[in-house]
């Protein structure tokens, strides 16, 4: 990850005189795979924790300072199904998007009280670049579908804690909590 990425963002911020900030999309990952759990290099892990754990949670604590405090905002972000599947030969991105998960669930409570609502949601598979050569059998998001949930969710009079789903049709909200 490059170190002056988040810098980068709030100079932009900056020059836009952007103020106040109604809500963020954080969407970050890697996965390196197929491996197996005891063949994985260090090298590898510490990537996956980087770009799936520290540049998600590092990015949102810079933006925080530009969400007003007293004002509804939301924060969504994206973690996978595989925070909650293990999923064979890939150990490295499944405990990572596990840590991110823990660690968002307690930020969210943290965050309540600032009235900044967090949102994970935990998508299968979505149609990109990264994914769509080599998983052609099976069944994948499409780009509009994910786009149309996080605006379901950014537009939602009611705050969710968190989202799951495969497809477009298969929604299963956890819990939601009213505002």
């Amino acid at each position: 990850m490059n170190p002056n990425f988040f810098n980068t963002i709030i100079d932009h911020l900056d020059s836009q005189e952007i103020v106040s900030l109604d809500g963020i999309i954080v969407a970050s990952g890697i996965g390196h795979g197929p491996i197996k759990a005891l063949d994985i290099a260090t090298k590898t892990f510490e990537e996956h924790l980087i770009v799936n754990v520290k540049g998600p949670l590092e990015l949102i604590n810079k933006l925080l300072p530009f969400m007003q405090i007293g004002q509804l905002k939301k924060i969504i972000v994206f973690s996978s199904v595989s925070a909650l599947v293990d999923i064979p030969m890939q150990s490295a991105y499944c405990l990572s998007k596990k840590m991110l998960d823990y660690h968002l669930k307690k930020m969210s409570v943290e965050l309540r009280s600032k009235n900044v609502y967090l949102t994970t949601l935990r998508p299968g598979l979505i149609n990109t670049e990264l994914v769509a050569e080599h998983l052609k059998s099976y069944k994948i998001l499409n780009v509009s579908d994910v786009s149309n949930i996080c605006q379901m969710v950014l537009d939602s009079s009611i705050h969710i804690d968190s989202l799951e789903f495969y497809s477009h049709s298969q929604l299963h909200p956890n819990k939601l909590i009213h505002c």
